[in-house]
């Protein structure tokens, strides 16, 4: 045990105070649990989650047990360990945050007295504040109720500092008031007599710390302006003109990107600095259990040296006291149970069968697909094909007849720019009011003022472009298990939706701000400025109208309309999917229902109660698991229950293409791109595919029940190696009728070799490495730095075509029954870049360049590449044996898209 001195006793954490280090470890258990919640800002996942692991780390450096006789010391610790690596590998926040939880209480149980007491409030804390941020993203009213505090915080500096601050809960500090408060209270209860003098001590100073920083916040804009202007490098030398400068890096410019995004850091450092404050110099009361192990205690409950615990007079227990200390010690991990359940648990299909979807036309929805002979790219003609992917019935009408919205599911009304017509007004309302469902689909250019709708006149705008790691969203079927990462709700530039007490958000922009007007969606640069709302920007929400209690109908309002788009469509469809599914279904399992919520409630209040008087971590740290092993359990048996599985059936069904997007391929998340740097955007490729008629997924996860319908899997250069089951996998969907595609040039070669090889296929590696007994490949082209262009011949008409490629390399085999497409022959050796070979129902090709299909290559904002085009049109149906029939040879089926419905009115 570490000693002390001074006002310590002889051995530390044995006096009235606790030791240093166990003050500094809760502290740092509360920076930890901040970051691991995503409260310190902007920072990016990678970098929020190491600064996490290095706080741990260096909690269990402090926490390191030094008697090294009590090997179960060091059991416990290393057990803890494990443990918590396995919950911070959760994409989960909550769970991250009960990994502090455990790392906390192994290291409690480890020291005795005063520190294991002052550990074990640190510990309640951080559990209290997960099960707050489980209910933040799970029950509404206690989410209007952060950002109605968050609200008031920015009212309060702007009284202070005369600044206007318009803020939610992120940004006004809601989650370190939470367990700071939580800290305080049961603080005050462990203290000495007499206690008040600490206790407001301790507030004020959790107050001061909060002005500092709501008013750092406010100030935000003024000391931008007093910092030098930004260091851009410019190139003198014409050789260098457009090579990347990386390392080039200036202060302020680290400064200006921290205001105000990463301001919450300093709330993190401030507050953790009060709670160790606390911690050391706060007088504890002597005696009372908290420990796992079984150290020396103080106070009346000490056994004296050479006694046996065991041998002393049992003391008389009540049965009310047998009835507490069971509630005490089995209620808290029951309750965690139950709150896992009724907070996160949505076992239904994303299924449409059998559902009939309305759309209600107008005059600036486009419901075309791009083909080659027109231009149709921001059009909506893949949603009804996506919706009939998953057996859906989509019809397309020009009003509400009352014929038509009585036998939908789900109406779906986008760019609602015009009233409703008083006619259309009342059909709607009726249909709602008899328990009907309808999705709006809004955007910046939105202009009503329709009550229906809950739009405001405003843009959200992104602190970084498409959200990326930016987005916060709730516990609800449509977005459980869910991540942040490339965009899955499709979401851009957005239009702000309502945040009345009524409605429930669905999917929050946590790291942005509003723009008022359609100024920044008509192309205007946007500029934050302080006046303008700052974070927590509703981007989705859904709020229930009718009759009854509760009400049967709903309406589900998105702020962006593109993620339904033809562009975005294959990116967000996980999203889409599952919301189309929700709303049809009548979901009777969601989370959000007001029975599930009440029951949440009284969990989080008992939890509360019991947790504030806990003495003991055993049932605090088994809470802790179980509320981290079932949050995770059911978000990961909702997230798979709900996958989208679209399939190739009915009449005017497309077959669909993945992009396999599992295993880090080397293309952008991003859709498009105007920069100089170039595009290696893969949106191209998908209208490409739309093109040729197919439905073009990003493929998530790649397991035989994804493939088992699809007729086309390309994959890109992955830089994750293909599992022995994944390579399995897309051998059966080759052998059973699909065609896999892989695009890789020699530089990313090396986790698609061993998948290649299975259908006797090579890219050599480069680089070499030493010691490595094969030859280096060298790149095709026709002169340095141009790119390599090829002629073709097509069968049908033999012209002659050509095809430029982006980084070409050489394709080997063995076999015999290969089929080259693309080959170059100079008269001595023959190189083959695009090649295929059958096997059995199936076809497996390569194109030896990586980039080959990024938009850069083929098509972009700015143009496209007609060459490579047509080289996509001849190449697909050699390869897959399906050519899309053109549009004079579709026939539309009679249930089916129709232009109108009759007037009734």
């Amino acid at each position: 045990m570490e000693r002390a001195s001074g006002t310590d006793s002889a051995a530390a954490g044995q006096g009235p105070r606790c030791s240093r280090s166990a003050a500094g470890i809760v502290a740092l258990a509360l920076a930890a649990a901040w970051l691991a919640a995503g409260s310190g800002g902007m920072l990016g996942e990678g970098f929020q989650r190491a600064l996490t692991w290095l706080l741990l780390g260096t909690m269990v450096v402090l926490g390191w047990p030094k008697e090294f006789r009590l090997w179960k010391s060091w059991g416990i610790l290393a057990i803890a360990v494990v443990a918590a690596g396995a919950m911070m590998a959760s994409s989960i926040a909550v769970v991250n945050i009960l990994a502090v939880v455990i790392i906390l209480s192994a290291i409690a149980s480890l020291r005795g007295g005063i520190d294991a007491r002052a550990m074990l409030l640190g510990t309640v804390a951080v559990f209290l504040f997960a099960v707050y941020r489980l209910a933040f993203c799970s029950i509404p009213v206690v989410w209007h109720l952060a950002q109605t505090t968050g609200s008031g915080m920015g009212k309060l500096a702007s009284l202070l500092t005369c600044q206007k601050l318009s803020i939610g809960a992120a940004f006004g500090g809601i989650d370190f008031l939470v367990p700071m408060l939580v800290l305080l209270v049961i603080w005050g209860t462990f203290l000495q007599r007499p206690r008040r003098r600490p206790i407001i001590m301790a507030l004020v100073a959790i107050i001061i710390v909060q002005i500092i920083y709501i008013a750092l916040v406010a100030y935000s804009e003024k000391l931008l302006a007093c910092l030098p202007d930004p260091f851009f490098h410019v190139e003198t030398d014409p050789d260098k003109v457009g090579v990347n400068n990386v390392g080039v890096w200036a202060w302020q410019n680290m400064v200006r990107a921290w205001l105000p995004w990463n301001l919450p850091m300093v709330a993190v450092v401030l507050q953790a600095i009060v709670a160790a404050g606390m911690m050391r110099w706060g007088l504890f009361k002597p005696g009372g259990q908290t420990f796992l192990s079984g150290h020396a205690e103080t106070g009346k409950n000490a056994c004296p040296p050479g006694c046996n615990r065991d041998n002393r007079q049992s003391e008389v227990v009540s049965l009310g006291n047998l009835v507490w200390q069971v509630i005490t010690h089995c209620g808290p991990p029951i309750l965690a149970a139950v709150l896992a359940l009724s907070c996160t648990l949505s076992l239904s299909k994303s299924d449409l069968t059998g559902k009939t979807i309305l759309a209600l036309d107008s005059e600036n929805s486009s419901w075309s697909v791009p083909e080659y002979s027109k231009s149709a790219e921001n059009g909506y003609g893949l949603l009804p094909c996506f919706i009939e992917s998953l057996g859906g019935k989509f019809i397309r009408v020009k009003n509400l007849a009352e014929a038509d919205l009585s036998r939908a599911d789900l109406l779906l009304i986008l760019h609602p720019n015009e009233i409703l017509r008083e006619q259309d007004r009342t059909r709607l309302e009726k249909y709602l009011d008899s328990g009907g469902r309808l999705l709006v689909g809004a955007d910046p250019e939105t202009n009503t003022s329709d009550p229906f709708f809950s739009v405001r006149d405003e843009t959200a705008v992104p602190l970084v472009e498409d959200w990326e790691q930016s987005y916060e969203q709730l516990n609800t079927p449509a977005t459980v298990g869910l991540s942040d990462a490339r965009n899955p709700f499709g979401f851009q530039r957005s239009t702000v939706l309502d945040v009345a007490w009524s409605v429930r958000p669905l999917v929050v922009g946590r790291w942005g701000w509003s723009e008022p007007g359609r100024a920044v969606a008509e192309g205007a640069a946007p500029q934050w400025e302080l006046r303008k709302p700052l974070g927590d920007l509703v981007l989705a929400a859904e709020r229930s109208v009718g009759k009854g209690w509760p009400p049967e109908g709903k309406i589900v309002t998105l702020g962006d309309v593109r993620c339904l788009s033809n562009d975005v469509l294959p990116t967000s469809y996980p999203f889409v999917g599952r919301l189309l599914s929700v709303l049809a279904d009548k979901e009777t399992s969601d989370p959000g229902v007001p029975w599930r919520q009440a029951v949440s409630i009284v969990v989080i209040l008992l939890l509360i109660v019991l947790f504030i008087g806990q003495r003991r971590l055993i049932p605090l740290t088994i809470s802790a698991v179980v509320l981290a092993a079932g949050v995770a359990l059911c978000s990961s048996s909702s997230f798979q229950s709900r996958r989208v599985l679209p399939h190739s059936d009915g009449p005017a069904a497309r077959p669909i293409a993945y992009l396999d997007a599992s295993h880090l391929e080397a293309y952008s998340s991003r859709l498009w791109s105007s920069g100089s740097g170039g595009d290696y955007g893969v949106a191209g490729l998908a209208r490409v595919l739309m093109r040729n008629g197919y439905l073009p997924l990003r493929l998530p996860e790649l397991t035989a029940e994804q493939l088992q319908p699809a007729k086309l899997l390309i994959s890109i250069a992955p830089a994750r190696s293909f599992s022995a089951e994944e390579r399995e996998t897309v051998r059966q969907f080759v052998e059973q009728g699909g065609t896999f595609l892989c695009l890789v040039g020699a530089e990313e070669a090396g986790a698609s070799a061993k998948l290649l090889d299975q259908f006797q296929f090579a890219v050599p590696p480069t680089p070499v490495l030493p010691g490595e007994k094969i030859q280096e490949a060298e790149p095709w082209y026709e002169e340095k730095n141009h790119p390599l262009t090829v002629e073709y011949t097509s069968p049908d008409d033999s012209k002659k075509y050509r095809v430029q490629f982006f980084a070409s390399w050489e394709v080997q085999s063995p076999a015999d029954d290969v089929t080259e497409h693309i080959f170059i022959d100079n008269g001595r050796v023959k190189q083959r870049i695009v090649v295929s070979r059958s096997l059995k129902s199936g076809v497996a090709a390569v194109i030896a360049d990586t980039h080959f299909a990024s938009n850069q290559n083929l098509e972009t904002l700015l143009g496209t590449v007609e060459d490579n085009l047509q080289f996509w049109r001849w190449l697909l149906p050699r390869i897959t044996g399906y050519r899309a029939a053109t549009p004079a040879d579709k026939a539309i089926p009679e249930s089916g898209i129709r232009e109108e419905g009759p007037d009734e009115g």
